[in-house]
């Protein structure tokens, strides 16, 4: 008499569920892998706008900006960021240039208890150097720019002699550079700045 015999279980039932399991772990790593990679991306994001908000805020503008500015074609100072260069017409009515503790206070905002409570939350503090005009363009890259600011002057009564560059330091490698010269018709700087980051 045969007797029927019962194969063992065949392995081909389990695969689709072993292999379901594995495709669904597989799954699971890569979505985990790809937020943190997506979290890596945000947080340099984030550091890199964290690092530019860290400029304090200056004044470059208080009063009109001359033709020669105005008309000065968009120009770019080269650094780790290349920054365009802004116009700058600020009041002074002195008849020399500031000195460099004349021109922290000039250029830092003064405005109201919200805008003080403002500059007290970002916690940067400037420091300013003058430094000669060779130094800063020892290439001549920003010729153009420094016949702007010279004509600028010109119209005004000054000229090329009272044209100086300062040096404003935002902390660890972020400055700004303001190439101003003296309007004494208009009682006012006049010039350009831009921002750099100098690693």
């Amino acid at each position: 008499m045969a007797t029927s015999q019962k194969s063992p279980p065949s392995s081909q039932n389990e695969a689709p569920n072993e292999s379901s399991e594995m495709d669904d772990a597989y799954a699971a790593f890569l979505n985990q892998a790809n937020q943190d990679a997506g979290g890596g991306v945000q947080s340099q994001s984030q550091t890199r706008s964290q690092s530019q908000s860290t400029f304090a805020t200056t004044k470059a503008v208080d009063t009109d900006v001359p033709a020669a500015l105005q008309q000065l074609p968009r120009t770019f100072y080269t650094s780790d960021t290349d920054e365009p260069f802004e116009a700058v017409s600020l009041r002074w009515s002195k008849k020399k240039l500031p000195d460099e503790d004349e021109f922290q206070a000039l250029i830092s905002h003064s405005g109201g208890q919200q805008q003080q409570q403002q500059q007290q939350q970002q916690e940067v503090s400037i420091s300013v150097s003058i430094m000669d005009a060779k130094a800063f363009d020892p290439k001549g890259h920003y010729g153009a720019v420094l016949d702007a600011v010279a004509k600028a002057a010109a119209d005004g009564g000054g000229g090329r002699h009272n044209r100086r560059v300062y040096r404003v330091g935002h902390g660890g490698t972020r400055v700004e550079y303001y190439v101003v010269a003296l309007d004494g018709t208009h009682s006012r700087l006049v010039g350009v700045k831009a921002r750099a980051v100098e690693s």
